[in-house]
């Protein structure tokens, strides 16, 4: 008897205590109704705004295509497409280049109906472009449309190969774009024999004598140099003339000449080592009013060592052929061997001049030079020349 009562006490027994480890640990329930509502907190950094509003149908806007490079030596052009023009009084394309003010260009419309506006090829300078566009619309409003003052775009200007050859012919020389020369030089043939109708056979002391100031601007560009030179040449010639007066009078048979000029020459840089030179003359001379011309062909470094040939022609006084190598011994030094064949001033025969030339560069834009030589027209008889010049370069 007592084993079978013991098995339903000990079934009550463990099912209280089931019931108070429930209760003691499982929470109590929930109730949802009473539950507060919860609110999603707000981010600590919204999102900024837009730089600008966005485009609807309705509003007018311009779109290109931003440009990454400039090329100097030729125009900035920027191609636009316009909607709603009709609403647009102007669409304006400001930029600036360094620390130079602002300027301002209009988009025109174009023969292949978008709108295009051109930065001028003169403002292309220093590295950078900045740009923005802005539309004035009709009722008096403003709108950017790409970019602003504050945050404009850049563009950066890429030299072209003239602008890089000008920096480094303007390096070659110091920055220095002026040059202002003077030189002298007097001339002896020795004796020529005079040959003219009607005069006694005899021989001359054949001579004259040169003095000649010049400045030279160097743009270092297609047009690397130009020039002006003036001078004066006084001398005696073996082709005896008729001198007049200004009333026609006979002044008898003169040999004295002389000649006084201008000459304007521009030097083209045809590649890097070749250059070509054009000349004109105006003169006048013992008998009147005269022009020439005058060329030359450099070959080289065109302020260092090159090879020159050319030529000057001028009327009644006469001519020269000549050949002139300037050779760089050193930076401060430069020495030039010169043949010329000439049948000036104004004689019946060319004779031939060999002559040496050195110039030293005794301080910063500034060289001194000596030349000197030999010439004759005839085997058995001629004379010596020397000379002297100055230049200052700045």
């Amino acid at each position: 008897m007592l084993r079978k009562t013991t098995a339903p006490i000990a079934l009550v027994l463990l099912s209280q205590a089931s019931v108070v480890w429930a209760e003691e640990v499982l929470p109590a329930p929930v109730d949802l109704s009473a539950a507060a509502p919860v609110t999603a907190a707000k981010p600590s950094n919204p999102p900024a705004a837009a730089d600008s509003p966005v485009a609807t149908p309705d509003n007018p806007t311009l779109q290109h295509a931003p440009a990454a490079i400039a090329n100097t030596g030729d125009d900035f052009v920027i191609h636009a497409a316009l909607t709603h023009p009709e609403q647009v009084r102007a669409a304006i394309l400001s930029y600036r280049v360094a620390d130079e003010p602002a300027k301002d260009v209009m988009f025109q419309r174009s023969s292949a109906d978008d709108y295009v506006a051109v930065v001028p090829e003169a403002d292309l300078r220093g590295e950078t472009l900045q740009y923005w566009i802005t539309l004035q619309l009709v009722n008096g409003s403003k709108v950017a449309v790409y970019d602003s003052e504050r945050n404009p775009h850049t563009v950066q200007i890429v030299p072209s190969s003239t602008d890089l050859n000008e920096r480094a012919l303007l390096a070659r020389v110091d920055g220095r774009r002026n040059v202002f020369a003077a030189m002298g030089e007097y001339v002896d043939f020795g004796h020529s024999d005079v040959t003219a109708s009607g005069t006694t056979p005899s021989t001359i002391r054949d001579w004259y004598y040169r003095v000649e100031a010049s400045y030279t601007y160097r743009p270092l560009r297609l047009i690397s140099e130009f020039s002006l030179r003036v001078g004066m040449v006084r001398g005696e010639s073996p082709v005896p003339y008729a001198a007049t007066d200004s009333a026609g009078n006979s002044l008898g048979i003169r040999k004295d000449v002389g000649l006084n000029y201008a000459a304007p020459t521009v030097r083209f840089r045809l590649s890097d080592i070749v250059y070509a030179d054009g000349t004109l003359l105006t003169s006048v001379t013992e008998i009147g009013f005269s022009t020439g011309v005058g060329g030359a062909l450099l070959l080289g470094d065109p302020y260092g060592t090159k090879l020159t040939l050319g030529f000057e022609d001028i009327q009644v006084f006469g001519r020269r052929f000549y050949a002139r190598t300037d050779i760089a011994v050193h930076p401060r030094v430069r020495l030039s061997p010169i043949i010329e064949v000439t049948d000036m001033p104004h004689a019946n025969k060319y004779g031939v001049r060999l002559l040496g030339e050195a110039t030293v560069k005794v301080a910063p834009g500034m060289r001194v030079g000596l030349r000197g030589g030999y010439q004759a027209r005839k085997f058995y008889s001629g004379g010596a020349s020397f000379g002297a010049l100055f230049a200052y370069e700045l």
